[in-house]
């Protein structure tokens, strides 16, 4: 999520909390932040490359990683 974004809702979620609970909001949203943090942090990593991992290779020009099957590198458009 772009910082901006998360910044800006958790200013309207700070500002809806004291709208709907008066000073008491601000300390429910962060509890419940914590302990949304807290369930995701415990929560398994999903591993989407179950099978063999890509093949890589360096770009001889500026070293940066590329799959092997690419025939130009993502980065400064060298041969491999």
């Amino acid at each position: 999520m772009d910082d901006l974004l998360a910044a800006g809702l958790v200013v309207f979620l700070t500002g809806a909390s004291l709208f709907a609970l008066g000073t008491l909001g601000p300390l429910v949203l962060g509890g419940l932040m914590i302990l949304a943090a807290l369930v995701f942090e415990e929560s398994p990593k999903r591993d989407d490359d179950d099978d063999e991992p890509t093949e890589k290779t360096n770009c001889p020009d500026c070293g940066a990683r590329n799959p092997a099957t690419r025939d130009e590198c993502y980065y400064c458009d060298a041969t491999l």
